[in-house]
């Protein structure tokens, strides 16, 4: 059984972090390419000698542009959305959806919990932001997270009408509890760069959720033969 969750998760992780780097290799990386045009042109260097070692720092730590830099973005997204399926593996096997409807209706709870409530308190950034208080941002982005997937949880397969009431105040605590934050840019980037930044963002992310429920979904029957594209059924 474990061994058939981790197939399932790993599959379905490779599918849809590969259809994330295809898509922001498209409509993400050419934005975060012209931000870095603004912040490269905003770095003041005191010094020839100074821009000579600014220079050969940024080409050891930076992947070149192209295929080099495509390569550890998607590996990166591999990372994640392996580890995105193997959560949502685990949680079908756990509670079957009834259907693809509901499948999908799973991934976009993860769309939710992982991004969209994060991102109502911490907005996505450019290149060339001065963002101060990293570990209180990392904090923030942590309760948040799990503070919706709690609150989630309780209002999706919770029995007692107190309990779900409890989720749907877990749900919007961290509302209650932090204030947005609102990144400082060091060079002047235009608002309309960081607006689309942030829709094909969202988009990006939303379509990674929707594959990884519909893939979680519909592999366990292709894979291990089961009936209805159970996971509970094809574990056993």
């Amino acid at each position: 059984m474990f061994r058939n969750l981790l197939l399932v998760g790993l599959l379905a992780g490779v599918m849809a972090g590969s259809l994330l780097s295809v898509l922001q290799y498209f409509t993400v990386i050419p934005l975060i390419q012209q931000a870095e045009v603004y912040e490269h042109q905003s770095v003041e260097l005191p010094t020839q000698r100074d821009a000579h070692e600014l220079g050969a720092s940024l080409a050891e730590w930076e992947p070149e542009e192209g295929l080099e830099r495509l390569g550890f973005t998607w590996l990166a997204n591999l990372a994640i959305a392996t580890g995105f399926s193997m959560m949502m593996a685990g949680l079908m096997a756990l509670y079957p959806p009834r259907g693809l409807a509901q499948a999908l209706v799973y991934g976009l709870a993860g769309f939710y919990a992982f991004f969209i409530a994060p991102v109502l308190l911490l907005p996505p950034e450019l290149p060339g932001a001065d963002s101060p208080h990293l570990q209180t941002r990392q904090a923030t982005w942590l309760l948040t997270v799990g503070a919706s997937l709690a609150g989630l949880g309780l209002l999706a397969f919770a029995k007692a009408r107190w309990l779900r009431l409890l989720g749907l105040l877990v749900t919007t605590s961290p509302f209650l509890l932090f204030t947005r934050f609102s990144p400082h840019y060091l060079a002047s980037l235009p608002e309309d760069l960081i607006q689309r930044f942030a829709v094909m963002s969202g988009l990006s992310n939303l379509v990674l959720w929707l594959v990884i429920g519909m893939g979680v979904y519909w592999l366990p029957g292709k894979l291990i033969g089961a009936g209805r594209h159970s996971l509970s059924r094809g574990f056993r």
